[in-house]
């Protein structure tokens, strides 16, 4: 394996590269793409849950006996299989083997059930 030196940059980098990766790194981290911006999405999905955490730890510690925040937290809880189904499904790779399919399935069956008695129960106490 030969190793060829970058004309811009100086480095020395192996042939089988078609252009040189220490050029591209540095013009990846100029525009701002790259690990970064990565840890920008995971802190933004984290902000997301941290309400369905604060309610469902309250309704677990505080209000033990509150059946309104008793069903408010099963529509939580509903809603963030769902979002979790949604993620899984849409925004990550597809991977192939059964395990996957068996928690997909399971994020989906918790989504509806967790969702469906959450709501009958916040009618039945509203209505």
């Amino acid at each position: 394996m030969a190793m060829k030196r970058c004309p811009d940059c100086g480095e020395k980098y192996s042939d089988s590269y078609k252009y040189c990766p220490f050029c591209e790194e540095e013009e990846i981290l100029k525009e701002g793409k790259g690990r970064g911006v990565r840890r920008a999405k995971q802190s933004r999905s984290f902000s997301l849950l941290t309400p369905v955490l604060i309610v469902l730890i309250l309704r677990l510690t505080a209000f033990k006996d509150s059946a309104m925040l008793g069903h408010l937290s099963s529509v939580l809880l509903g809603v963030t299989c769902g979002t979790l189904f949604y993620i899984r499904k849409y925004k990550h790779t597809k991977k192939t083997s059964a395990m996957y399919s068996i928690i997909t399935i399971l994020l989906v069956v918790m989504c509806l059930l967790y969702t469906t008695f959450g709501i009958l129960g916040l009618l039945g106490f509203l209505g």
